[in-house]
């Protein structure tokens, strides 16, 4: 490989002692001096004659032939260096650079940049109770998070035999979460009640961090569930990685690629999205932003929107008037909290 190399640098100190003296019959037949694109005089002009070092001279930029530029003390090695830059061809420069590339990607192709390998976690494996019940604690704090929480309560209440339910309200909409948690017909198990008059994000976030932590490590479940891109949502993630408990995200996946757009949201989710364990998506877009994210295959379950099964629900417990909706609840199945 170094044969580019070495070649390309013998061409170099060839070429450059004739640029320096550029006699009358090369310069015919080469590039233009380096020089001449700068100061007046062409190279064609010259003959063997006037090439003597003093006179090459008239070829160096008019900075380098200044009165006083050289002076005695000047070390030769920085001269040669200015002297040089100054007459050597454009082209045996171009020359070199070529020659040097060859020689730097030579037998190795276009090398990208290398990237150390992404480390893959492994599957999540959920200790069961000697009892073979899973314990999973539940965490609902706004009022969305209620209507689309629901269905996923009620299916967990079907199967008291192989899963321990435990439903903790944070509080963080005390007064508009209380009425959709009576409608649904879901009693917290405990409510946290971390809300203030005149909260920040701030000071909601370090009450919800402090107040989640000390509840799962009393209760030390198996699994945390949680859903959307709440406050509620993120400390809940916080405090499971801090315990190392498993975190099973709903409607996981959900992305703007804005971080300010919706505030605080967006960054909300895309931080759980770090911490979940398992990820829960609506849709196949969000299942493809998550892949495309590095989400192993295997902590990716596509499970539909769970509000479709709410909606169902409310049609089925009160008969709508709308036609479009008739028809929504005729094509929906059964209600879910009615069995």
């Amino acid at each position: 490989c170094n044969h580019f190399f070495v070649t390309s640098l013998i061409c170099f100190m060839v070429w450059t002692p004739h640029a320096l003296h550029c006699p009358g019959d090369l310069c015919r037949t080469l590039p233009p001096c380096y020089s001449a694109q700068l100061v007046a005089p062409s190279c064609q002009t010259r003959t063997n004659e006037q090439t003597s070092t003093e006179d090459n001279l008239w070829r160096l930029p008019w900075v380098f032939q200044k009165p006083g530029f050289w002076p005695a003390s000047t070390a030769l090695s920085s001269r040669l260096l200015a002297y040089t830059m100054a007459t050597v061809p454009v082209s045996s420069l171009l020359v070199f650079a070529v020659l040097c590339f060859l020689w730097a990607f030579h037998g190795k192709g276009w090398r990208k940049a290398e990237l150390p390998p992404i480390s893959r976690p492994a599957p999540v494996e959920v200790d069961v109770q000697p009892s073979g019940r899973l314990h999973v604690v539940v965490f609902i704090g706004t009022r969305p998070e209620a209507v689309k929480m629901a269905s996923v309560v009620w299916q967990l209440k079907k199967v008291p035999s192989e899963v321990k339910l435990t439903v903790l309200d944070t509080g963080q909409h005390r007064q508009m979460l209380q009425p959709m948690l009576q409608l649904f017909g879901i009693e917290p198990d405990a409510s946290l009640k971390v809300m203030s008059a005149g909260q920040s994000l701030a000071s909601l976030s370090s009450r919800l961090l402090a107040a989640v932590h000390v509840e799962l490590e009393r209760l030390r479940p198996h699994l945390v569930l949680v859903q959307g891109d709440t406050t509620t949502v993120l400390m809940a993630a916080l405090a499971a990685f801090y315990l190392k408990i498993p975190l099973g995200h709903v409607e996981a996946g959900l992305r703007t690629y804005n971080l300010y757009s919706p505030f605080p949201e967006e960054a909300n989710r895309r931080l759980v999205g770090v911490l979940a364990s398992m990820h829960f998506t609506p849709t196949l877009r969000s299942y493809s932003a998550l892949r495309a994210e590095g989400v192993a295959q295997e902590r990716l379950f596509r499970t539909g929107n769970t509000v479709v099964d709410t909606v169902e629900w409310m049609l089925k417990r009160k008969p709508p008037s709308h036609p479009v909706l008739r028809l929504v609840a005729a094509a929906g199945a059964s209600p879910p909290g009615s069995e």
